[in-house]
């Protein structure tokens, strides 16, 4: 790990230099760095972008906060987060430049110094989470819109709530001041616009577009008209009387973005469907239609000055384009979002998932590789041929797509699936992997030709799947509890394992593929001969099947609980190798009642002290056991004695919130997690002693997607706002 950090510093000590067109700017691995992370990867999807008043600045508002750059050198200056616990919604700068306000959907607004970074004020009285923020003109007043179906105006020097705005019926996702500060803009729900004069608090004018959906709205310079951004179209009202003007037909997907020219004579609209448009504001008629991004534009916006337009993307950059050139003079990268983080073979890149597109990481240097793109729908996750030559993808657009991981190009497509296809897996010779579907079907691929070997058809519900060591066998469990043994070069069936009554769990072959260990939801784990299909020996016992597993030796092992204890079993013997006591209690199903925000929830659970699941270290030194009140306890295999007290992780939602546990691939650490809406810190344990070793607490929450490096020396952790962490792990 220390050869990995001293390439870290070594890469944020080389200085970017600029060339005068078409400058690529990498993001900085290092910025902004919540306490104890020593690397991000991406930053963050974009939300928005905006100026300073004096042009200097660029701020960019993604999902963990806003980015500030240099406008004449394009360096990122810094990141201003680390305070919100939930993603960043809106940002804006105050008229005098010297602050930037924040809304984020944890309900409240944070002011920041621009020159220092610090975090001056926080606001706080929404209930719900804050969608956008604006300064009026003067800079006095902040106006804030919520989900909690209200507008909030805001004392700018005090940070005290002076007004409270409640016409709206439904959630408000966008409001924006008029230039000469006397109106405000709202947007409720789908499309309904609301014009406040602010001098009398209450709402004047409200109109419905004739789009079915609103997605951006300004006002025009002189106030006197108000730009719709619809699907398709534009549509102009005038702000005096809410009356309709004309319309313009015009991208062929949402405009997400539009703006006025400084001067008032040009409109600038940017869309889902990848374009930049130019608009004469008077006439309507089109000026320039230029291809500015791969992926839907998500925000677009004038310098002061009007000499420039920067626009970002969800194709991961943000690019500067001249007005009277129309070319595209600096260009940057890494705005990405990611949710599923998985391993090269040779442990020296990551791939980071975000929805369609995969991002490929060198984690030695903290580098951007590439972004392999063309699936036209979420992809669940990956899978690298053993020789990390080739990334295969499944993804809901049906497809499955075979990449060259040097050249990021598509080398080959596979759409005989009919729905979603979950992460495809290879063979551990590389030459046939295989693919599941949401279709209920199992497909076998040869690796190299693309050929669809086999199809297990629809019906087979359920399935579960494991190669054999030597590749030449697919063990395919289901939900009638039969194993098949697939030839995988021909795709006949060699055998079936018959014996389970109910569905089969992922089946595992041993070290040397010469037995295979099955659990079933009938309660039973089963040994059998990988060669004969011989049941060998079947462990039925009184208590649940909660595992199967090899321990690090090959016995084959079952792990089994009930309301007393968790034993420990060796399947080829029938023999309890150990017993590990759990508290002894009397309860049945209880009822809690909670209140969160004012609200009463009522909740029915299951006994607290129950053990609902079981992971066995990879070492096979200890057990780690989750019960239904979360709490993680951990024994010793040998002795069968406690590790510590019981873990007690801190709850981040009080209503909501599930356990979940990973250990390191050496066994000597475990992290738990919160799983919820507004969970999201990770906390890592040393296993020998139960003791907490560190807490991970990223820019915003946590999804459900974290995991540990090869040599267990680090742990990466996937967050909502759409940047990914690498963190070290202390000596335990």
């Amino acid at each position: 790990m220390k050869k990995l950090f001293l390439l870290l510093m070594l890469f944020i000590l080389v200085e970017l230099h600029v060339t005068p067109t078409s400058a690529q700017y990498e993001p900085s691995t290092q910025i902004g760095l919540p306490e104890g992370a020593i690397a991000r990867f991406g930053r963050g999807g974009i939300k928005k972008i905006m100026y300073s008043p004096d042009g200097t600045r660029l701020a960019v508002t993604t999902a963990i906060g806003v980015w500030i750059y240099d406008t004449q050198t394009g360096k990122d200056l810094r990141l201003l987060t680390g305070k919100h616990n939930h993603i960043v919604r809106s940002a804006a700068y105050s008229p005098d430049g010297k602050t930037i306000a924040t809304a984020s959907w944890d309900q409240t607004l944070r002011l920041w110094d621009t020159r220092t970074g610090k975090n001056t004020k926080t606001l706080k009285g929404h209930t719900y989470g804050v969608s956008s923020v604006e300064y009026s003109p003067d800079g006095k007043t902040i106006v804030s819109a919520s989900a909690d179906k209200t507008l909030r105006l805001w004392d700018a020097r005090t940070g005290k709530n002076t007004q409270i705005l409640t016409e709206h019926r439904k959630h408000v996702h966008s409001v924006k001041y008029s230039p000469n500060g006397n109106t405000i803009a709202s947007v409720e729900s789908k499309n309904v616009v609301r014009l406040w004069n602010i001098n009398i608090g209450k709402g004047t004018i409200t109109f419905n577009a004739h789009s079915d959906y609103i997605y951006s709205i300004a006002f025009s310079p002189d106030c006197q008209t108000i730009a719709v951004g619809c699907k398709g179209k534009i549509e102009f009202w005038n702000t005096t009387t809410g009356q309709p003007m004309k319309e313009i037909t015009t991208h062929t997907d949402r405009i997400s973005s539009l703006t006025y020219s400084p001067d008032g004579k040009t409109i600038a609209t940017g869309s889902w469907d990848g374009t930049m448009q130019w608009w004469n504001a008077s006439t309507g008629q089109s000026i320039i239609d230029i291809k500015a991004h791969t992926d839907s534009i998500s925000s677009l916006t004038y310098s002061p000055d009007g000499k420039t337009i920067a626009t970002g993307s969800w194709d991961g950059t943000m690019q500067w384009w001249e007005v009277n050139t129309r070319k595209n003079s600096k260009t940057f990268t890494g705005y990405l979002g990611g949710n599923t983080i998985q391993y090269s073979p040779d442990e020296k890149t990551i791939t980071i998932t975000a929805g369609g597109p995969v991002h490929l990481w060198d984690v030695t240097n903290g580098k951007y590789l590439r972004t392999f793109k063309g699936h036209r729908g979420y992809v669940p996750a990956v899978d690298f041929s053993p020789d990390g030559k080739i990334l295969a993808t499944g993804s809901a657009d049906k497809t499955v797509r075979l990449w060259d991981l040097h050249t990021g190009k598509t080398i080959n497509i596979l759409t005989e699936h009919t729905d979603l296809v979950y992460a495809p897996m290879y063979s551990p010779d590389g030459k046939i992997f295989v693919t599941r579907s949401r279709d209920n079907t199992l497909r076998l691929w040869n690796a190299n030709t693309g050929e669809n070997i086999e199809t297990i058809p629809k019906g087979n519900e359920s399935m579960s799947f494991m190669f054999s060591p030597d590749s030449t066998t697919l063990a395919v469990g289901n939900s009638y509890g039969t194993v098949d043994l697939l030839n995988t070069r021909t795709g006949e069936k060699r055998n079936t394992l018959i014996g389970h009554s109910d569905r089969v769990y992922t089946p595992l072959y041993s070290a040397d593929g010469n037995t295979i260990i099955t659990h079933s939801r009938d309660g039973t784990a089963r040994l059998w001969d990988a060669h004969t299909a011989e049941n060998i020996r079947t462990l039925k016992v009184k208590e649940k099947v909660l595992t199967a597993i090899y321990s690090p030796n090959g016995d084959p092992l079952a792990i089994t609980a009930n309301r007393e204890k968790v034993s420990l079993w060796n399947v080829s013997t029938a023999q309890l190798l150990n017993t590990f006591d759990g508290p002894r209690t009397q309860h049945l199903v209880s009822k809690i009642i909670r209140r969160f925000k004012g609200k009463r929830h009522d909740y029915m659970i299951r006994p607290p002290e129950h053990v609902r699941r079981v992971e066995y270290s990879p070492n096979g030194k200890t057990i780690a056991a989750i019960r239904n009140n979360e709490t993680v306890q951990l024994w010793n295999v040998s002795t069968g004695k406690h590790i510590g007290k019981p873990i007690r992780p801190i709850t981040d939602d009080p209503l909501d919130c599930t356990t979940d546990i990973v250990y390191s691939p050496d066994g000597k650490t475990i992290a738990t997690f919160q799983i919820s809406n507004r969970g999201g810190t990770v906390r890592l344990w040393n296993t020998t002693t139960g003791k907490k070793i560190k807490t991970l607490k990223g820019h915003d929450n946590c999804s459900n997607s974290f995991t540990f490096s090869p040599d267990s020396k680090a742990i990466i952790t996937a967050h909502q706002g759409g940047t990914v962490l690498l963190w070290d792990i202390p000596t335990r």
